[in-house]
């Protein structure tokens, strides 16, 4: 199973890992999480339960797209479940390690 990048580039924000687990039930990932089209970019922290992807097929129009198993940061409408976000990194390591539990 492909694993989420440790950085990666999304909606115009690069995200760096700072920490996850392995092995649990439901891993945690916390990432720094930088507008990269800002002149002044100001981080803040993203705490995320990390979600798995089958591996399988979705024919969207006329179109068939293949994609293999792996990890899955959550989406927009899973925030604040799935997703929390942090201005202060003290905060929100105390947020991955209650869900590190």
């Amino acid at each position: 199973m492909k694993e989420l990048p440790e950085v990666f580039t999304a909606k115009k924000h690069e995200h760096k890992q700072i920490k996850r687990t392995h092995g649990l039930k439901q891993d945690v990932a916390l990432y720094q999480r930088t507008n990269i089209t800002h002149e002044k970019p100001r981080p803040h922290f993203e705490v995320v339960l990390i979600g798995k992807q089958e591996a399988g097929e979705r024919t969207i129009g006329d179109q068939t797209i293949t994609y293999e198993a792996g990890e899955t940061y959550p989406s927009d409408n899973m925030w604040g479940t799935a997703g929390f976000t942090f201005q202060d990194l003290n905060r929100a390591e105390m947020k991955f390690e209650a869900l590190a539990k």
